[in-house]
């Protein structure tokens, strides 16, 4: 098997070509190094397949109940959550990345859940974006804060991202690092 693979930059368009050939077959990927146009919109029954794709690519060990609170969101009823929406990034029917804001009827506390962003879109503006989204919805919301959970070592460049939208670690708890934002506060 021969593979063969050339890299060009055209400098006036900024888009590199990657041509990748094996055994004869011809494949050209074109990427280019300008920000990504792209909307925040709602998840539907359209996005649910590939956002759930998108989880599960994402977050490893999902159990069944949390493999279904994307698909839950889109109905009326939830039994945990006095409110659970999720929007979405597509690009040209790509899923790029999702975010979900949820206040649990136990504490009644407002939650970013399942934030995550494709691996090929990242470092693109995605990530931010959908961020500052949810705290703008937080706000409209007239939540006093907003509240989130990860796992630091699996997420880095996430944690780095909530650092510089204002949210501050309070608690680690079960091999999880809670952090929370004010929302009375314009930063």
């Amino acid at each position: 098997m021969h593979h063969i693979i050339s890299i060009k930059h055209n400098s006036t368009t900024n888009i590199r070509t990657i041509n990748v050939s094996l055994d004869g077959l011809y494949l050209p990927h074109y990427f280019t190094e300008e920000r990504m146009s792209y909307t925040v919109c709602p998840l539907s029954y359209a996005t649910l397949e590939d956002a759930q794709k998108l989880q599960a690519s994402l977050f490893s060990g999902l159990t069944p109940y949390e493999q279904t609170t994307l698909a839950l969101s889109l109905t009326t009823k939830t039994p945990y959550f006095n409110y659970l929406k999720y929007w979405v990034v597509v690009q040209d029917g790509v899923l790029l990345g999702m975010i979900g804001l949820y206040r649990h009827k136990r504490n009644g506390l407002l939650y970013i859940g399942w934030f995550g962003v494709d691996v090929c879109a990242r470092g693109k503006g995605v990530g931010k974006r959908l961020l500052t989204f949810a705290i703008t919805k937080a706000r409209s919301m007239q939540a006093p804060s907003l509240h989130l959970y990860t796992q630091l070592e699996t997420s880095k460049e996430a944690v780095q991202l909530y650092e510089q939208q204002g949210f501050k670690k309070y608690m680690i708890k079960d091999g999880y690092t809670y952090f929370k934002k004010e929302l009375n506060k314009l930063s």
